[in-house]
């Protein structure tokens, strides 16, 4: 596993790849609608890697996807406060 200060957060990641752009405003509807597809596919990800583990809880990458859902839910619950 990497050291904490070798992982990347998506901000770098993005800025590595040339895609983020912090000039272009998205809206909070373009957001929202981003958000709700993420959980959308980290759902049917979830439903896969449940699957294909035999319904393994505590299968590292059914975990992750369950706190993807979480953490995506949270954001989401964030914008409509």
């Amino acid at each position: 596993m990497p050291e904490t200060s070798q992982i990347l957060d998506l901000a770098d990641i993005l800025a590595v790849e040339g895609t983020l752009d912090t000039e272009l405003p998205a809206s909070i509807a373009d957001v929202r609608t981003a958000l709700e597809a993420a959980k959308a596919a980290v759902r049917d990800a979830y439903r896969i890697a449940y699957k294909n583990t035999g319904g393994d809880l505590d299968n590292d990458t059914v975990d992750a996807l369950d706190l993807a859902e979480v953490t995506i839910r949270d954001a989401l619950d964030e914008l409509a406060a």
